[in-house]
């Protein structure tokens, strides 16, 4: 158990420090567990790397690629900024709007790296010094929050929403459905995605942009003619949507193995959304092997009886408590695990089997309480450790100071909404 939880923070201090690439440490944490005699042989130490979510995360970028190449992102967000005439604040909705829904069937990082490069289109487009700081801090900062709440709204929308569902399936036989965690998840996001622009755009005010700026970047925008095959592209999302929705009901139809068979369709002949070249170049293969990695400690603090530990400590101080009180110990706990531990993965990894052993010893429904994991374990709202902050925050337009004092506040509105909805929802369900 000592080893276990050795490795365990060895393996985090490296993905947060980051002194060698986040690929190499995943593969030397995994190594590491044969050597330390955490695991039987080398065979069984990878057998991290073939848990569904982790196919499910070179699927979704290759969605994100083929979405980015057309032009419906531009579309969606020319009419809504037509009508923002030229109101900062507004500007900034549309933006929030629209990452939002990407992220609701892709992964976040892609999704704020589509919305990224319109926001540095329209931020070029602005010549005066000031306004240009003031009005990319506000739009930067929105981007990576819009992103990360809209991932919790589906099971689709974030990696570590798929790892927990996973991790719970293979561990308890327990399916949750996509329609399941839709009903608990979606609502609170959307009441989320309006709070957080409020908050934000109460902390930081940026002036509105002229007739001129405005219609510059709308003409911009006109200028890159749509794919031949576009119409078939977002044919095979609407149809993968449908899909998730329908597994509620047919269990093949998976997030994982619809994600990989709407890849297929893009690079079929005929449609050809984009190259095998392309595809390789646009997946950050590094969050695959580190995927591989956490889900691989996640077995062995099992096996090993850390988690039975620390579902045991947790269990024995709260031995009567109530939905929403559980939903709020759990926003609370895991907010606080990833200022430590600001990797999302190793953290679902780590707490999906305690907390569904430790609500399910209180007499609650643990699949309101993983559902609620992989909601919060999303949640960089406050510090720029995760990749999707960290790439709106290397643009250098928005402080980390100024990312803490929206992200507490609209992480207490989150909790306080998800203790609300979510054992509520759960008990008409139930």
């Amino acid at each position: 158990m000592v080893s276990a939880l050795c490795l365990i923070a060895f393996a985090v201090v490296l993905w947060v420090k980051q002194p060698l690439p986040i690929a190499v440490t995943s593969l030397i944490v995994v190594i590491l567990l044969p050597i330390l005699g955490l695991s039987e042989s080398l065979n069984t130490a990878f057998a991290g790397y073939s848990n569904p979510s982790n196919f499910f995360v070179i699927a979704s970028f290759g969605v994100a690629i083929a979405i980015r190449k057309t032009s419906v992102s531009g579309r969606i967000l020319k009419r809504m900024l037509a009508m923002s005439g030229g109101k900062a604040n507004r500007i900034v909705l549309a933006f929030m709007l629209l990452t939002y829904l990407l992220s609701t069937i892709m992964s976040d990082i892609a999704a704020v790296m589509i919305a990224l490069a319109f926001a540095e289109g329209l931020l070029e487009g602005i010549d005066d010094a000031e306004q240009k700081k003031r009005f990319g801090r506000l739009l930067l900062l929105s981007l990576p929050l819009a992103s990360i709440i809209g991932g919790t709204a589906t099971p689709a929308g974030s990696t570590v929403n798929v790892m927990a569902l996973n991790i719970l399936s293979a561990n308890t036989g327990i399916e949750v459905s996509f329609l399941h965690w839709c009903l608990l998840g979606l609502p609170v996001s959307l009441v989320m995605i309006f709070a957080a622009w409020f908050v934000l755009t109460r902390f930081y005010r940026a002036p509105d942009l002229s007739q001129a700026q405005a219609g510059a970047f709308l003409q911009k925008m006109d200028a890159a003619p749509p794919l031949k095959s576009e119409k078939m592209i977002l044919g095979i999302v609407v149809l993968m949507v449908v899909a998730w929705i329908a597994g509620s009901w047919i269990s093949a139809l998976n997030t994982t193995t619809v994600a990989i068979i709407g890849l297929a369709l893009m690079l079929f002949p005929g449609i050809q959304a984009f190259t095998w070249k392309e595809f390789k170049a646009g997946v950050p293969w590094e969050i695959f092997l580190m995927g591989g990695a956490t889900v691989s400690l996640g077995t062995v603090a099992q096996q090993t009886g850390l988690v039975a530990l620390l579902a045991d400590t947790v269990q024995r101080n709260f031995t009567s408590i109530n939905g929403p009180v559980l939903i709020v110990i759990l926003g609370v706990m895991v907010t606080l695990v990833l200022l430590v531990i600001p990797v999302g993965p190793a953290t679902v990894s780590m707490l999906t089997m305690p907390i569904y052993a430790m609500v399910s010893a209180i007499g609650l429904d643990p699949v309101m309480a993983v559902v609620t994991l992989g909601i919060f374990a999303s949640n960089s709202t406050i510090l720029p450790l995760n990749a999707v902050v960290l790439l709106s925050y290397t643009r250098g337009y928005w402080k980390i100071s100024e990312l803490a004092r929206v992200g507490i506040v609209i992480t207490v509105i989150w909790i306080a909404l998800a203790a609300l909805w979510i054992p509520a929802i759960t008990a008409v369900l139930a």
